[in-house]
């Protein structure tokens, strides 16, 4: 199985590159990203379709019996701590890609040993990394709500209300790229750089804050590629159920708009999304370390200083 990739660019790259880039480690190394995250993506999208049997066959209960609640509740727990394990163990063998990717480690096995030795420091940088885009979509849409109810109370003018609604709105779509973007940074930073997990923050600060423009331009653009890739890998899955739809009596007896869907099509879209997570999530990660480097190359002149280490 060959773990060859691209040379990793010493030069600065436009953002079009880096995506560019990520995407075409992704495809030149195919069997390297399936063997490493096939099975803990599929494991997370098999919990959820198996969540939506079980909550669909839950709200069908003819009764409310108590230990037939608890079975489900029970079940759905089970499947959530199965989820978020294999959503860490997905993590890990993200973060060991990144690093082998940039060349911090000759290959992917060597980047694993130094993940699982820093595994403290993931969890702690995952969770802020994680939780930080999450607050601030909370705060925005409590400071929304808290605004409008305000406005409806002291009967606050139209036009004012519109003008503090805007601000409000730009400033919560700053704040999410802002928070992804050094989410990004921190996984990157504890990726290639061996340092303490105080230092790790304190540099994802200052690479966001003196890239913050580009970086909020790198943040939406990969998200729009990522929605690109979403749809265009969706169509056959699509295509399938269309089939079935107009040509299976499937489709008279399932209702496939709701939860309700026949049990091969939750395999196989199970299956599917699996492989599609496995895609997309191995193109962001690439990516958001890429741009690290780049970052780097930008503000700190790493291309200069490793060419003089060479000459040395």
């Amino acid at each position: 199985m060959s773990q060859s990739l691209p040379q990793n660019p010493q030069n600065p790259q436009t953002l079009a590159d880096i995506v560019g880039l990520s995407v075409r480690m992704v495809r030149e190394n195919a069997l390297l990203m399936l063997r490493v995250l096939l099975l803990p993506s599929i494991a997370s999208c098999a919990c959820i379709s198996i969540s939506r049997l079980i909550s669909a066959h839950w709200l069908k209960a003819p009764s409310a019996d108590l230990a037939y609640t608890f079975q489900h509740i029970g079940a759905l727990v089970l499947l959530l701590l199965i989820f978020s394990y294999a959503q860490w163990d997905l993590m890990i063998r993200g973060m060991a890609l990144m690093r082998f990717c940039v060349g911090y480690a000759n290959s992917y096995k060597e980047a694993l040993a130094y993940t699982n030795r820093r595994l403290p420091a993931l969890a702690l940088i995952y969770s802020r990394a994680a939780l930080l885009p999450v607050a601030v979509l909370i705060a925005g849409l409590g400071i929304g709500l808290y605004a409008f109810l305000f406005s409806q109370y002291a009967q606050i003018l139209l036009t004012p209300c519109i003008v503090i609604g805007v601000l409000l709105s730009l400033s919560f779509i700053a704040a999410i790229v802002w928070s992804v973007l050094n989410g990004s940074l921190l996984l990157s930073v504890l990726a290639c750089e061996d340092v303490s997990i105080r230092q790790i923050i304190q540099r994802s600060e200052y690479l966001s804050q003196t890239s913050f423009w580009r970086g909020g331009t790198f943040i939406c653009f990969m998200g729009l590629v990522l929605v690109i890739l979403s749809v265009a890998l969706n169509v056959p899955l699509l295509v399938v159920i269309a089939f079935d739809q107009a040509f299976s009596t499937i489709a008279k007896t399932h209702n496939l708009v709701t939860l309700e869907l026949p049990v091969y099509f939750e395999i196989l879209t199970a299956c599917w999304w699996g492989i599609l997570n496995l895609i997309l999530l191995a193109v962001a990660l690439i990516a958001d370390v890429l741009f690290y480097q780049d970052v780097r190359v930008r503000q700190e002149g790493i291309d200069i200083s490793e060419r003089l280490t060479r000459l040395i």
